[in-house]
């Protein structure tokens, strides 16, 4: 956070591992959001409508970024040349001509607590590689 700062004193070996955990921090966090993108985006393909084997192989995971916040990543049909993200609408939607096959909203909804469990587990591995 800007204007944040935190002092440490006293246990030299805890401010060691401290160091260490801030140190590893960033690089857990990018592999903590890129393990969660990775369940939603399996999850998206095996819920995609089969006939749409094009959109489903479309789904990715994409616009990784850095940013002053952190780290981020979406998963899901791609956009621009080639990508099937306008196609995708329609099947989570539906239109006045064919039915909904939504598969987005479902794995948002089924499958954030592994999500969630395996972005703990990145992180808890870097709490546990700086000894604490």
């Amino acid at each position: 956070m800007p204007g944040m700062s935190i002092s440490i004193s006293g246990d030299k070996e805890l401010q060691q591992k401290l160091q260490r955990l801030a140190g590893s921090m960033p690089h857990a966090i990018e592999e903590a959001v890129l393990s969660a993108a990775t369940v939603y985006r399996d999850g998206m393909k095996r819920r995609v409508r089969k006939r749409s084997r094009r959109t489903e192989e479309d789904i990715q995971i994409h616009d990784q970024k850095v940013t002053a916040s952190g780290f981020s990543a979406k998963a899901g049909p791609t956009s621009g040349k080639g990508g099937r993200a306008y196609i995708a609408r329609f099947l989570e939607y539906g239109t006045s001509k064919m039915q909904a096959y939504p598969f987005v909203r479902p794995t948002l909804d089924e499958d954030t607590p592994e999500a969630m469990r395996m972005a703990g587990k990145e992180i808890d591995a870097a709490i546990k590689e700086a000894g604490l």
